[in-house]
């Protein structure tokens, strides 16, 4: 996770930083305030702001697997509502696909004593209730 971050920074000062030089340079520079040229250049490098907040999502989604996973449903979602087929067998979402060890389905497992849960604590409040 460190080389995530670090690999964040990196990117958003790569991209921070001529649009950070060009408004100083446009604050104390008198020449530079009249300047066409200049003007051009700070409209071409507010563009690098874009791109940072547009690549940290695919900067996540190769670095951290859960992100990777929510990533990808999302984007399966949206291919369905679009109308467009998906891959064969991703009809269920990440987090249903993952296997436990006993070779359940660990959405369902979770479900299931959640269930089993509530059905024990049901029967003990009515047992005291009466």
């Amino acid at each position: 996770m460190a080389v995530t971050i670090i690999i964040i920074l990196v990117l958003f000062f790569i991209t921070y930083l001529p649009q950070y030089i060009t408004l100083h340079l446009l604050y104390f520079c008198k020449p530079c305030q009249e300047s066409v040229t200049f003007h051009k250049i700070d409209v071409a490098l507010s563009r690098f702001l874009f791109i940072n907040s547009s690549l940290n999502p695919f900067i996540y989604a190769w670095r951290v697997p859960k992100y990777r996973e929510a990533f990808t449903d999302c984007w399966r979602i949206f291919r369905e509502k679009l109308g467009i087929p998906c891959q064969a067998g991703s009809g269920l979402l990440s987090s249903q696909r993952k296997v436990s060890q006993e070779g359940q389905l660990q959405g369902n497992f979770l479900r299931s004593s959640r269930v089993d849960n509530f059905s024990i604590e049901l029967k003990e409040f009515k047992s005291t209730a009466t």
